[in-house]
C-alpha cells in the first residue's frame, strides 16, 4: 500500500530547473560520468555558503555560486540557500547582474522561535519580506523552497495533530501572500529527545500531505517535507547512523520527502579529527535513502549502508548503482531522488566535489 500511495502522488521533482537557458547537462559536458552517477548527483548540493562554518559574505557567496554554475561540476549544483535576513543583500548582488535569460532558484531559511505563536508572528514578517522580494526580482530569481525549524513548544508537546495544525497555519500565511507554490521543509531541533520529536513531526507532515493528496488539483510543490540535520551548528551533537536510518525509513513509510543538511562535506562516513567524531557521508545518506525507497529496506540494513566507510562498497556502473548485493537502475535512482531524498545543503561546493574525485567517483 505504501508503494501504491507513493506512485499515485506526483513527484516533487525538486531538481527541475527554472532556468530556460540552463538545460539538462550533455554527455560532452561531463565526459564519461556513468548515467547512474549523474542521476545520483544531479543538482544534489544546495550551496549555503553564507552559513557556518564558511560564513561567506553575501557578495562572495553569490559570486562563487555563479562561478560554480558554469564550472565542469555545475550539473551537481542545486539551489542557492540564504536566510530571510540576507535577501536584500542577495537582491543587490543578483538582480542587478544576472542576464535576462538566467534565473536562479533560491531556498530560504527563517529564524526559529520557542513557541508556536511567536513562530507564526515572526514567520509572517519573514514571508512578507519573501513576497516583496519575489515581486521585485521575479524575472531573475525564484524562491521555491522554504526551510523552517519547528518551535520547541511543538517538540515538547510531542503531538502530531498539533504539528499538522501548525503546518496548516503556515500554509494559510503563504496563500494569503500569494506565494503558496513552494515546498516547505520542517526541521526538528537536534538533542537527546530528537527521535521522539522527529516521529511526531514526520507524522504531522504526513497528515498534512494526505489532506493535499485528496485534492488532485493541488500541485506537488505544495507538499511539506522534513529537513534531516546530520550535525548541529556547534558540532557537539551528531545523530547516530541508527537514528538517521530510523528517520529515512519512517519518512519512506509516511511518504514524506526529505532534504539533508549539516556536515555532509565528505562523500563517505569518516572520522573527523577536528571534532573527534565520526561524520556522515552524503553518498551513504543518499544510498540509504535510495534503497529504502526502491527496496523497502528495514532500518538495521539502512544502518549498515550509513556506517560503510569503504569506497569499494559503492559502485556506479553505466546504468546501475550497487552496494554489495543491492542494485538500483538510473531510473530507480531518479525516482528516489525526486520523491525520497531530494538534496543536501552545504556551505562548501568545492569540498564535496574534491572528495568525490579523491575517492575515484569522479574523473580528474
Amino acid at each position: 500500500m505504501r508503494r501504491i500511495a507513493r506512485e499515485a502522488a506526483e513527484p516533487l521533482n525538486p531538481r527541475a530547473s527554472s532556468d530556460d537557458c540552463r538545460t539538462r547537462v550533455t554527455e560532452a559536458r561531463i565526459g564519461s560520468t556513468p548515467s547512474s552517477l549523474r542521476c545520483f548527483l544531479e543538482r544534489i548540493i544546495d550551496f549555503a555558503g553564507v552559513f557556518p562554518p564558511a560564513n561567506l559574505p553575501v557578495e562572495r557567496a553569490v559570486d562563487d555560486y555563479s562561478r560554480f554554475r558554469n564550472s565542469v561540476d555545475g550539473w551537481m549544483l542545486g539551489r542557492f540557500v540564504c536566510p530571510t535576513a540576507k535577501l536584500l543583500a542577495v537582491e543587490k548582488c543578483v538582480c542587478s547582474s544576472l542576464g535576462a535569460s538566467t534565473k536562479w532558484q533560491i531556498a530560504v531559511t527563517t529564524a526559529g522561535a520557542p513557541t508556536v505563536d511567536e513562530f507564526l508572528v515572526a514567520l509572517r514578517t519573514d514571508l512578507e519580506a519573501i513576497a516583496s522580494f519575489q515581486r521585485r526580482c521575479e524575472s531573475r530569481v525564484m524562491i521555491d523552497t522554504l526551510e523552517l525549524r519547528v518551535p520547541q513548544e511543538l517538540v515538547d508537546l510531542d503531538h502530531a495533530d498539533s504539528v499538522c495544525e501548525t503546518i496548516h497555519r503556515v500554509s494559510a500565511s503563504l496563500h494569503s501572500l500569494a506565494i503558496a507554490d513552494m515546498t516547505v521543509y520542517y526541521e526538528a531541533p537536534l538533542g537527546p529527545r530528537w527521535l521522539t520529536s522527529v516521529s511526531s513531526v514526520l507524522s504531522g507532515i504526513s497528515s498534512y500531505n494526505a489532506g493535499l493528496r485528496s485534492n488532485p488539483g493541488v500541485p506537488s510543490s505544495r507538499y511539506a517535507g522534513f529537513k534531516l540535520r546530520c550535525v548541529d551548528s556547534g558540532f557537539s551533537w551528531i545523530p547516530s547512523p541508527e537514528a538517521v536510518a530510523f528517520v529515512i525509513s519512517r519518512a519512506r513509510d509516511l511518504s514524506v520527502p526529505l532534504k539533508a543538511t549539516g556536515g555532509l562535506h565528505h562523500p563517505l562516513r569518516y572520522f573527523c579529527q577536528d571534532v573527534q567524531m565520526r561524520k556522515h557521508g552524503f553518498i551513504n545518506v543518499f544510498a540509504a535513502s535510495t534503497f529504502a525507497y526502491i527496496r523497502n529496506l528495514a532500518p538495521d540494513r539502512l544502518q549498515e549502508i550509513l556506517e560503510d566507510e569503504l569506497p569499494s562498497s559503492f559502485a556506479f556502473e553505466r546504468d546501475t548503482f550497487t552496494w554489495h548485493d543491492l542494485c538500483a537502475s538510473s531510473k530507480e535512482i531518479d525516482g528516489a531522488r525526486d520523491r525520497q531524498m531530494t538534496s543536501f545543503g552545504s556551505c562548501s561546493f568545492v569540498e564535496p566535489c574534491d572528495g568525490l574525485r579523491s575517492l575515484g567517483f569522479l574523473p580528474d
